[in-house]
């Protein structure tokens, strides 16, 4: 990946969310700062940061997504009908599955949920 980080739009933020602000350190040199969306940030300079590109979030590698419990495994495609590919699923219970998608042709994510029903039979 040629970049880790992307500038997001105001409208990715809420509270909690994790990004960098390009700040001043205490020995005068400029760097990126590790910092948390607490939500009053946007009655400040925060908008006119975000422009002039001051602010950055890192690109979801495999790492961060294995940090949230899903685990790699081969899971139905969404994006094509009838066939099978490498994703992400994360187990809330024995019948219910969250699973993260890639797209490779369009770099997006997608989240779905996966219930799984017990199979009915005549006998």
């Amino acid at each position: 990946m040629k970049n880790k980080y992307y500038t997001p739009k105001l409208k990715e933020f809420r509270i909690g969310f994790e990004y960098q602000g390009y700040d001043m350190l205490d020995n005068g040199k400029w760097d990126w700062i590790n910092r948390t969306f607490e939500g009053q940030e946007i009655r400040t300079y925060f908008t006119e940061e975000l422009e002039k590109g001051e602010v950055r979030v890192k690109y979801l590698d495999k790492e961060d997504i294995e940090s949230l419990i899903f685990k790699e495994e081969t899971i139905p495609n969404c994006f094509k009908e009838d066939s099978l590919n490498q994703g992400y699923v994360k187990h809330i219970n024995e019948k219910e599955s969250l699973l993260l998608h890639y797209n490779g042709e369009t770099k997006k994510l997608f989240l779905s949920k996966q219930v799984v029903y017990n199979e009915v039979t005549d006998n």
